[in-house]
């Protein structure tokens, strides 16, 4: 996902099939004036194309959008940023679906507790211990309201009878989440590890 650096005021979605490559090609042509991004969409949206602009520039896009007489969504960072609406966004990936992965409703400090106790691979607030550049390109992409692949967690029991928790995907995403306060969400378990997670009590 290409994420424009300047301010974000607002994000169009439109259909793919009601904007012809021309079109494309003529929104590209205006990147060097008018600074702003496209990109399609993953999960639920694969046929949105998504166009982000600055504040310089939002109205301008509008126009050119409604001259070419487009149907389009405006997305804007207040809604998109609303706790209900991100969690509502996260979804299983294709590859947690086929790994037969279930979407269970975790409690966040549990798990982040659970997972400060391996601070090597610990991501700690806002994105201490890890990758910033990730850390930040994800705060930006919450903005865009596209669907979310969910962090994927598994469970092992070491050989003095304690269970350890790590995240093997999404562990920037993960907090991210958690630094934005959120208390509950779903998470991507290993099938394997479904009763673990009930003997730490991460899930219910």
């Amino acid at each position: 996902m290409n994420i424009s650096p300047v301010s974000f005021k607002g994000t169009f979605a439109v259909k793919q099939q009601d904007i012809s490559n021309r079109c494309c090609q003529k929104l590209i042509s205006k990147t060097g004036k008018y600074n702003y991004t496209m990109s399609a969409g993953n999960c639920d949206n694969s046929d949105t194309l998504f166009i982000q602009t600055p504040y310089s520039t939002d109205a301008q896009v509008e126009k050119f959008l409604k001259r070419l007489k487009l149907a389009f969504t405006r997305i804007h960072e207040g809604k998109a940023l609303e706790e209900e609406n991100i969690v509502s966004r996260l979804r299983l990936s294709d590859w947690d679906k086929v790994a037969g992965a279930k979407l269970c409703d975790v409690d966040v400090n549990k798990l982040d507790k659970e997972l400060k106790k391996n601070k090597t691979m610990y991501v700690g607030f806002e994105g201490y211990n890890g990758s910033r550049d990730k850390y930040n390109s994800f705060v930006e992409y919450l903005k865009t309201n596209q669907s979310i692949h969910t962090p994927k967690i598994y469970l092992e029991r070491e050989d003095n009878g304690e269970i350890s928790t790590h995240i093997s995907d999404g562990r920037h995403r993960f907090a991210v989440l958690r630094d934005r306060g959120i208390e509950k969400m779903p998470i991507a378990i290993d099938k394997n590890s479904i009763e673990l997670a009930r003997e730490v009590g991460l899930i219910e």
